[in-house]
């Protein structure tokens, strides 16, 4: 598969209006083993396949309680039964291109959901990829919303757990990296209009701006527009983390002003897809309850994904090579800890 085919448009991943801040902790030392599974659903609703990818605290002693059709996965006694996290892969992409990501979160007890998105992420197969999915963006936070209604759904059929405990959906962490972050942040109020990408490509601040090179005829996103721009608020997202958050120069502003979830934006300064201004920054200045991290020593927009060996570029952007000097992993274990803290920070009080 031609490597430009594979990651279209590929978009990133912000808490308070404090300062931007450095990542400098290690990610603490894994206290759980880390399961995964793959599931296949299907929205009977959209007639759309939905694959997820689940990573777990892993148990080593449940059984199937009477009246079980069959056995649910079993979590550790150390789980977090009282958060959970999701999370949404750039466009082209997969859950499962993301593993550092699962296994930080379910290495600490938190159970986390991996979406794929159809028609954009190849864990369906090349022959399903549709690069024209990517406008359709508002099929993004559907699949989330589906998701989540199936999770808590299949927690209250006692016949066939998904957990051998249960977990609560209610208090969210969202997840994202580039188109990612973006629906992760849809979740969490944010509107986007897609027809914004005709005059801001024509700017001269676009010139170092790769999406652009994906723009539509202007015929096409007036047809997409109604859809793109839905409100996709969802309560049970309680945080987000944005990892360099893509379509910052698609959302409206007044959509980020009126988020008071607590987002997280973390973002790569001299960013080699996405102008960090234009981007993660835009996100950064606008929204309410936001916390900057910035990447400022050469990392780049495909940072975040897993250390990989293939030769795929997303418009002449190396997806596995990082600059000189740039370590990928020693970058991914260096966020850990702020993520971390994010999420503990930003958790319900007591009672």
């Amino acid at each position: 598969m031609k490597a430009d085919g594979f990651w279209v448009f590929c978009l990133l991943v912000i808490w308070f209006s404090l300062p931007a801040v450095a990542a400098s902790a290690a990610i603490p030392q894994a206290a759980l083993a880390v399961a995964s599974i793959e599931l296949d659903w299907f929205d009977a609703s959209r007639q759309r396949p939905v694959k997820v990818t689940v990573w777990y605290p892993l148990g080593q002693h449940c059984q199937t309680k009477p009246g079980q059709l069959a056995a649910p996965l079993c979590l550790h006694p150390a789980t977090d039964l009282s958060q959970t996290a999701l999370f949404s892969h750039g466009a082209m992409g997969a859950a499962k291109g993301y593993r550092w990501i699962g296994q930080l979160l379910a290495a600490q007890g938190i159970v986390t959901v991996g979406l794929n998105h159809y028609g954009e992420s190849w864990i369906y197969g090349p022959e399903h990829i549709r690069h024209s999915t990517v406008l359709q963006f508002h099929l993004r936070p559907e699949d989330a919303r589906f998701v989540l209604d199936q999770l808590e759904l299949r927690q209250q059929d006692t016949t066939t757990p998904l957990f051998s405990q249960p977990l609560n959906w209610q208090n969210l962490t969202a997840v994202g990296h580039s188109s990612g972050a973006a629906t992760m942040l849809a979740l969490a109020g944010a509107r986007y209009e897609l027809s914004r990408a005709v005059l801001y490509c024509q700017t001269e601040a676009a010139a170092l701006d790769r999406s652009c090179g994906y723009l539509p005829s202007k015929t096409v996103l007036a047809k997409l527009q109604v859809a793109a721009a839905q409100d996709f608020q969802d309560d049970r997202v309680k945080r987000v983390i944005a990892l360099d958050p893509a379509m910052g120069h698609l959302v409206e502003a007044t959509s980020l002003a009126r988020i008071k979830t607590p987002v997280l934006v973390v973002g790569s300064v001299q960013n080699d897809f996405l102008p960090y201004a234009a981007h993660a920054g835009f996100y950064a200045r606008q929204l309410a309850q936001v916390r900057s991290i910035q990447l400022t020593q050469g990392e780049g927009h495909f940072v975040y994904l897993d250390s990989c060996q293939h030769q795929h570029q997303a418009l002449g952007v190396f997806l596995c090579q990082d600059r000189p000097g740039v370590d990928r992993q020693l970058v991914q274990q260096q966020l850990g800890s702020p993520l971390l803290q994010f999420i503990a920070a930003t958790q319900p009080a007591a009672g």
